[in-house]
């Protein structure tokens, strides 16, 4: 942390970025350092290439996130909750920070190519998210921790803990937590746009999904699919799909649920999801599809169309809801 705060010390513009498809800790992580940042007196430009999705935009401030190419010649560039550089769709110009010693990351997650090009992190894989890590940062930098900071870093937490309910969620925190309300997080607020409204496209997503959840390998998978036509017919956005496979994750005696959906024609994503009961590393299994992710989180995309075969669904040309592939 200390290379890091120094690097922080020393540059006068910092571009900050997130992975694509931002979920609410990349967002909550990316807001809260950039406003921290500015409260520093820094030029901080926040980047995401997929911009910030509509139920994110309640947090404020997020009119600064950019979804333009991301600038060259920044001091430093801090890439947050992603670490691979290609997950930020940004790769080229993040390999040119690294090479002039001008790149950091912070991230939850375990270790990809971002560890090799620098030197200058904060990673920790028991964290129960990436905003927790910036809150630990931004204290060491000694901002004043305003209510405009508290509710991204709030959002951040609570959208990876899943409303703090999930294993990641830890003593730590929830005193993290409690201190941010009392500094002003709008916990209240943060429960209202992203638990309890959700779109019409997302509620026909998950009706179609659990219509067509089928167990799998044995007992032990869950696996249900949604198609590009799917999406299509709903009207959904790529945020409709925001929490869907937690909907499918309730299934009583699986160790874990797998979520396809077409996001584009030739293009497919897999959502992997572990109850706190299951010892199933959804990460190993991801990461042999060329995914990433956490033990009862993780993803991969592929190429490919999903086709159906009677029960069974194939993303061609392979079968990937059968006991033979997944195996």
């Amino acid at each position: 942390m200390e290379s890091l705060i120094g690097k922080i010390r020393q540059s006068e513009r910092i571009v900050l970025v997130s992975h694509v498809h931002p979920d609410g800790d990349a967002v909550g992580s990316l807001l809260g350092l950039t406003l921290a940042l500015q409260q520093l007196g820094k030029k901080a430009e926040p980047y995401l290439r997929d911009g910030v999705a509509s139920v994110f935009q309640f947090l404020e401030g997020y009119e600064q996130i950019s979804m333009a190419p991301l600038p060259n010649d920044a001091s430093l560039c801090i890439v947050l909750d992603a670490a691979e550089a290609s997950r930020t769709a940004y790769a080229d110009t993040i390999r040119a920070y690294a090479k002039r010693g001008a790149l950091a990351y912070i991230d939850h997650h375990p270790n990809a190519d971002l560890a090799d090009l620098t030197t200058t992190q904060i990673v920790d894989t028991t964290a129960s998210s990436c905003a927790e890590l910036v809150l630990h940062l931004i204290r060491a930098l000694g901002v004043k921790i305003t209510s405009s900071i508290t509710t991204p870093i709030l959002t951040g937490m609570y959208t990876d803990t899943g409303g703090f309910q999930f294993t990641n969620t830890t003593e730590e925190t929830m005193q993290h937590a409690a201190d941010l309300m009392r500094r002003g997080g709008r916990l209240n607020k943060i429960v209202q746009y992203i638990s309890h409204q959700k779109s019409v496209a997302h509620l026909k997503l998950v009706g179609i999904a659990l219509e067509r959840l089928n167990v799998r390998w044995k007992g032990r998978a869950g696996v249900s699919v949604l198609t590009h036509e799917d999406m299509q017919e709903a009207g959904a956005l790529d945020e409709d799909l925001t929490g869907v496979v937690n909907e499918l994750n309730v299934l009583e005696g699986i160790d874990f649920i797998l979520l396809l959906t077409e996001m584009q024609p030739g293009e497919v994503r897999g959502s992997l999801r572990t109850s706190d009961n299951s010892r199933f590393n959804v990460a190993q299994l991801a990461r042999a599809l060329g995914g990433g992710g956490h033990p009862r989180a993780a993803g991969f995309t592929t190429t490919g169309t999903l086709i159906a075969e009677g029960a069974d669904w194939r993303i061609a040309p392979f079968l990937v809801s059968s006991s033979e592939h997944l195996g």
